[in-house]
């Protein structure tokens, strides 16, 4: 249940408290946690970023009560150090995550390049159904829309993307 609270909430960039509040509530619940079993899941999974910012904002913010060995180890990350200011500065301001804010945030999440790799094929590939109001294409092509959504992306949100990713 803590991965999937975790997961959750990273990939929806903790841009709901009610998430945080979810994941604390739940260690609070929990307090015999087998906290190395959890981390070795979560980087079996490709989550361990992902557990470890929901760790740190549980802690820091909602006060969770964690063992001060796994806070330690949460800290290490910079990373997590970086994504969990630009969650509690946005907490703060009361602002919403925007779709490109969102995707650089969960690339972000992600730790091995494969797993960077297929976040961002996925992206690029999935369909939405905004490709049909580019191009209308009947049933039987509809295979076409995974060639022209990168296409349409770039349309759309063109290479500012770039430019955020790189900041």
């Amino acid at each position: 249940m803590f991965l999937f609270l975790a997961v959750h909430g990273g990939k929806h960039s903790w841009s709901s408290l009610k998430w945080l509040c979810d994941l604390a509530e739940f260690i609070r619940s929990n307090p015999e946690l087998d906290w190395p079993r959890l981390f070795k899941r979560a980087e079996a999974l490709g989550a361990g970023r992902t557990c470890r910012l929901g760790i740190y904002l549980a802690a820091e913010l909602m006060q969770a009560e964690v063992p001060s060995s796994v806070v330690c180890a949460v800290r290490e990350d910079a990373q997590v150090r970086r994504l969990a200011q630009e969650v509690r500065q946005r907490i703060q301001e009361t602002r919403d995550v925007d779709p490109i804010e969102g995707q650089i945030f969960n690339l972000r999440l992600k730790e091995r390049f494969r797993d960077k790799v297929r976040y961002v094929f996925l992206q690029c590939t999935q369909y939405s159904g905004e490709e049909e109001r580019f191009l209308p294409l009947p049933s039987t092509l509809s295979f076409i829309y995974i060639f022209v959504r990168p296409i349409w992306l770039l349309r759309r949100y063109g290479f500012s993307v770039l430019k955020r990713m790189v900041r």
